[in-house]
């Protein structure tokens, strides 16, 4: 079983392919096609602008075996209230797209949270 987890920084999971800077995700994974079992990608995504999130999930896509599993984790501003400690946790952070679960078909840019 091929178990993957990308945009990993210090935390590796035992037994599984951990990448994290060593694998530049904007660009096509390295992987052939259907060839990994599990993919798993916590507090990645939000550092990528939309279209190379789109083209990261075009990648995970062709390189799941059928019936493959990816789990993507991202932050969310659901619980913070206050919108100066929000921006400062997505500011500080390096981080080009918010998700919220309170509108989850609206993504919002950094650059937007900037301007406010």
């Amino acid at each position: 079983m091929k178990n993957v987890q990308l945009c990993c920084g210090s935390n590796r999971i035992e037994g599984w392919e951990n990448y994290d800077q060593d694998m530049d995700v904007t660009k096509p994974l390295r992987f052939g096609n259907s060839s990994v079992d599990t993919l798993l990608i916590e507090h990645g995504v939000e550092h990528f602008n939309t279209h190379e999130i789109l083209r990261l999930f075009q990648e995970c896509h062709r390189v799941l075996k059928p019936g493959g599993k990816v789990r993507i984790c991202v932050p969310s501003l659901g619980k913070i209230t206050d919108r100066e400690h929000a921006k400062d946790l997505i500011l500080s952070h390096g981080h080009q797209m918010v998700f919220s679960p309170a509108r989850p078909s609206e993504k919002s840019t950094t650059e937007n949270m900037q301007k406010t």
